[in-house]
Parts: C-alpha cells; structure tokens; sequence
C-alpha cells in the first residue's frame, strides 16, 4: 500500500476520517492512513457543514468519504474557500456517485485527485489508480483478474456499452462459502465468476462504469411491446415469453437528471408497483421520486418535477409513480439511499386506507334490508315497525 500507485498519502500528512470505524471502509481508511505514517483526525459527528470546518481549521491534505459526503462539498456555497488550503485528494466509496457532483466538487476544490472506489469486484479501496480523469469509470488493471457482463435474462456476454450484470474472476475471489452449497451456487455462475450484484457497461478501451445495484433497478415492462408480441404469437398468458421485452431503468440515471433541477436538495428514485394501468400480472414497476426541496425553492411542486424530466430522458423512464416530498432521504452510515424505507412509505399509505375502509363499512346480511317506517296505532301515536323486504324476510 505504500507504493505510489496504491495512495498518496505522505508520512506527516493529515488525513480526515469522516467514516464510521463500524464499517470496513472506515477501518480500511484507517489502517491505510496509519501504515503510511500520516496523522489521522476523526471526527465524532459528521454534518456538512462540521466537515467543511474541519478540512479548513486542520488543514486537511487527504480524505476518505462516501456519496452523501461529496454531495455536500459540491452545494456548500463555502467550499470555495477551500480551493485555495491544502486539500488535494479525495476517495469516495460506499455507493454509487453521481459523476457530475463529484466533478462539481472536483472543480470548486480544486482536487488533483479525486476518485472512487468498488471493493467488491476491484480488490479494495487501496488498489485503485490516482490521478484518474474519468472520475466515474473503473480500470482492470489488477493483474491476473477477469470481468464480463453477462445480458439480464440470457446471460449472454454483453457488447460495448450495454448494460448488464458484473461479473469477476480470479485468485482474489473466495472459492465458496464454507459447508454452504446454497450460498455458494447463489454466488457463483457455473464457470466459477462471482456475481457481483452491481449494474455496468464497459467500452470500447476496457473501461468499466457500474450503474447501480441490481436490486434497485426498476423493472419495467412497456405494455404496447407486449400487445404486439401476444398478437404476433397468439399466447394470452404470455408472463414468461414477455420477459426478454422487460426494460430497465437505472434510478441513478433519473436522479441525476433530477439533481440538475435548482429547486431540489436532494432525491431518490425507487420503484413503485403499478396497479394502475392493469399491468400487476407482470410486476410491473414505475418510476417513483422521494424529493427534498431546496430552500430557496419552498413552492416546488410535484407536476413541476415531472415536466421538468419529461422530455429529457426516455418516456419509459418518466416519473408515473409519482413525486413526494420529504424532509430527509434515509441513507446509511456510507452515504447509500436506504430504498426499502422509502417502500414502506406506500405500504404504510395501503394499509391506512384499509383502516379507514374498514372502519367505514358496516356489515350487512345478504338479501336483507330493514327500513324503519312509522305506523299509526290505534290512539294515533306512530310507533316504529320492522318493513318486510322484497324477498318476503323480516
């Protein structure tokens, strides 16, 4: 770790540690700053603003930082000042980033370097290059490992620019887990490559640019495509069939296009079921955005949000599910967007209306109904008296 090409960080250097040492990011960043003879600050609680204080007062030479992190950096307004200290490189791991922020903060920092890292298909976070200019791209420069990107559903090898499922190979990877055949074939293809979880394209020059995670990627599946293919083939349950026409929509694209909006902080995409347009058969998933207005901005509506992506990306991808506006988008410790709490915001809207359903509905026998009409007696007083109903029944 102490060559040049494995970190740049000098003995005597100071080296700011806003992570978690709960987390193995946190305690990789440490051992790496410690073994390399620089001093390490840490800090307690972590805010954007503390972190900026920070990188001024003890004139920060290296850090290691997630997503949420560099996020801060590119939309603090008092990140200029720092252009000019002695802050020159920058790793940020822990989850996807978006490439135009992190250039944004590249630019206002004025960072010589500045880069970001995937442990689980690179080796670590100690063995990625320095002084890259494609901030958003991985390199396979470890010797002796092996990547492909395999097709969705056919498993396929991909060609250049198409995305598909990372996978890797080679004497880094763990063989298999231990007495856990069923881990293992999860794991591992039959050729041995371990399947990474991760959403990516590679180049034409062997570059490798990873998405998203395959479990955040919504599944969408256009109706008209399937129409067509039931009239062509004549199936009427045609789920399995229809699937090679299923399109994938990366949530970090969308919310790349949304950050670009002035009046929106911060945000997340995540797929909402659709039960809508009558497509539940097929699981059909819509684009849904958590939103965080922006102060300047307090009379940000959701039709605004959605016209402003409409026509900027494809119309499969346009936000059907809707736009919410929160107070906070839920990450971890490392900066990920915690996905399923956001899912839960719509399980926990069926099940009120569910209450309130319930509760408004009052039981009734079946073929029955009992009206109460007033009939005079004798003295002329009026009393009421069960009306007999059509079926004969009292």
């Amino acid at each position: 770790m102490s060559l040049p090409l494995y970190g740049p960080v000098q003995p005597r250097e100071r080296f700011l540690l806003p992570l978690s040492i709960s987390h193995i990011f946190g305690v990789l960043s440490a051992y790496y700053a410690l073994v390399n003879g620089a001093c390490v600050y840490m800090m307690s609680k972590i805010s954007p603003k503390s972190l900026v204080e920070n990188i001024l007062k003890l004139s920060i030479n290296v850090s290691h930082i997630t997503p949420a992190m560099i996020m801060w950096l590119a939309m603090d307004t008092t990140t200029e000042n720092i252009a000019s200290n002695s802050l020159r490189s920058v790793l940020v791991a822990g989850a996807p980033v978006d490439s135009n922020m992190a250039n944004s903060a590249k630019r206002k920092l004025n960072l010589k370097d500045l880069r970001q890292s995937g442990n689980a298909f690179q080796g670590d976070s100690k063995t990625t290059v320095y002084a890259v200019k494609l901030f958003y791209a991985f390199m396979h420069f470890i010797l002796q490992k092996v990547f492909k990107i395999v097709n969705w559903e056919t498993k396929q090898l991909c060609p250049p620019r198409t995305p598909g499922h990372l996978m890797v190979l080679g004497p880094q990877v763990m063989p298999t887990y231990y007495k856990n055949p069923k881990a293992t074939a999860e794991l591992l293809d039959p050729s041995g490559y371990v399947k990474t979880g991760d959403a990516a394209f590679y180049d034409e020059t062997g570059r490798i640019y990873v998405l998203d995670r395959i479990r955040d990627i919504i599944k969408y599946k256009g109706t008209l495509v399937k129409k067509i293919f039931s009239y062509i083939t004549g199936f009427s349950n045609f789920e399995k069939e229809s699937v090679i026409f299923s399109l994938k929509i990366c949530p970090s694209e969308v919310e790349l296009m949304l950050r670009a909006h002035p009046g929106i902080e911060d945000c997340a995409v995540v797929g909402r079921q659709d039960h809508v347009s009558g497509e539940s058969l097929f699981n059909q998933q819509v684009p849904a955005a958590f939103v965080v207005k922006s102060p300047t901005h307090p009379l940000l509506s959701s039709a605004e949000v959605r016209q402003y992506v409409s026509g900027k990306i494809a119309t499969f991808k346009e936000l059907r599910g809707g736009v919410f506006f929160i107070s906070e988008i839920p990450r971890t410790i490392c900066g990920k967007v915690l996905r399923r709490q956001l899912r839960q915001f719509w399980d926990r809207e069926r099940a009120n209306s569910k209450d309130v359903i319930s509760k408004d509905a009052k039981p009734q026998k079946a073929n029955e109904r009992i009206e109460k009409t007033p009939v005079k007696r004798a003295n002329g007083s009026a009393t009421p008296t069960k009306k007999l109903n059509k079926a004969g029944k009292k």
